[in-house]
């Protein structure tokens, strides 16, 4: 066999594969480029008082239980009137800056309210109690995080109670609730967040919202928590 012969064979055998190992550097960056939501945001850019940023996609429908429990609810007793923490879905939509970071196995996201910082690991993986650790809740929950179709999807369970705030309402969580986020950007270059809020206790169906930042040259500031504690009578 001649050497032409030789290479020839050669080549047709692995050009193929030789292709797909050029192109994977590009697909992956493709992904990531999809995905690219590291940085600092807030409301740059957007016009509007504070809230104007967040639209209800799907509404608030309560069960009967929230809305006894609601019909009940006096704004002093909010968690945060005492500066403890309010709970996950206050914090992810805090109305000051946030910033994120994103590595090859964790999505880290800081937020200014709360001091709160989240360090959320990539896995595909479904968020179900492991063996013992049914009662092993926070007010920030137990979360993954992965990459679906060019946006980054955050799954939240393991919920202590807390007190949502969405648009001036109030919204207490059972620590049953479970929160879907969906991060990506959009053709203005926007991070945009759809949250689905799921509480079998206290909605009779998803609660969906959805918010948006624009890109922030600033910093993160300190959080200090003013003790506003009911009056005495």
């Amino acid at each position: 066999m001649s050497m032409n012969n030789i290479l020839f064979k050669f080549f047709n055998k692995y050009s193929f594969l030789a292709l797909i190992l050029l192109l994977v550097p590009f697909i992956l960056y493709s992904q990531d480029s999809a995905t690219n939501i590291s940085g600092v945001w807030w409301r740059t850019g957007i016009t509007g008082p504070p809230g104007s940023n967040i639209s209800v996609i799907e509404p608030r429908v309560l069960s009967d239980f929230g809305t006894e429990l609601m019909n009940q609810f006096d704004p002093i007793d909010d968690p945060a009137v005492r500066c403890e923490h309010p709970g996950a879905v206050r914090v992810i939509l805090s109305p000051y800056p946030i910033k994120i970071e994103k590595n090859i196995s964790n999505i880290i996201i800081q937020y200014e309210e709360w001091a709160t910082t989240r360090n959320i690991p990539f896995n595909n993986n479904y968020l179900g109690f492991a063996q013992g650790e049914e009662n092993n809740k926070s007010v920030m929950g137990k979360s993954v995080a992965f990459i679906q179709d060019g946006k980054l999807i955050i799954k939240t369970n393991h919920l202590s109670n807390g007190l949502g705030r969405i648009k001036g309402q109030f919204l207490w969580l059972s620590d049953k609730a479970e929160i879907v986020e969906e991060y990506s950007t959009n053709q203005d270059q926007m991070l945009v967040l759809r949250i689905t809020i799921n509480d079998p206790v206290m909605l009779e169906k998803p609660f969906i919202i959805q918010k948006h930042w624009g890109s922030y040259e600033g910093e993160l500031l300190s959080f200090d928590c003013i003790d506003r504690e009911r009056p005495q009578t």
